[in-house]
């Protein structure tokens, strides 16, 4: 890093004994600072905030431009879509399985032919046939 030499007036109260070979102030601090800042833990950080600084920056210089679009919107827009597209493929199978339970609870207990069965069997057989509930009771009755 630099860092700009020393001015007349910065240099008026100094002793001149090592001041005209120093160009730069802090060497060795300014070499730890880059050893710092060169570790790898490090490096990644400052490339992870370059690079969203830069998309940051681009942002605001599209918001800018009205002929640029912004990408976060078209993906957003492109994910609705999908989710929409996904739904309107699902349909004819949620269809399948809504008929197909329907029909299975219809065919379960058919009520109504049930009804006119055992209503014409009691008229036929005559009385009595209300208290039978098992098959031995059928024999004795």
């Amino acid at each position: 890093m630099y860092v700009p030499k020393r001015s007349g007036k910065d240099l008026a109260g100094v002793e001149s004994a090592d001041v005209d070979a120093k160009d730069f102030e802090d060497i060795e601090r300014e070499q730890e600072s880059a050893v710092f800042l060169r570790r790898p833990s490090n490096v990644a950080r400052i490339e992870g905030a370059t690079r969203e600084y830069n998309f940051q920056a681009m942002k605001l210089l599209a918001a800018g431009n009205e002929d640029l679009l912004d990408r976060d919107i078209i993906l957003h827009n492109l994910e609705v879509q999908q989710k929409r597209t996904w739904g309107l493929l699902s349909l004819p199978f949620s269809l399948i399985f809504f008929f197909a339970f329907a029909y299975s609870a219809f065919q379960h207990e058919d009520v109504t032919n049930r009804y006119v069965i055992e209503s014409g069997l009691s008229t036929v057989l005559g009385e009595g046939t209300s208290e039978i509930s098992t098959i031995g009771e059928t024999w004795t009755w």
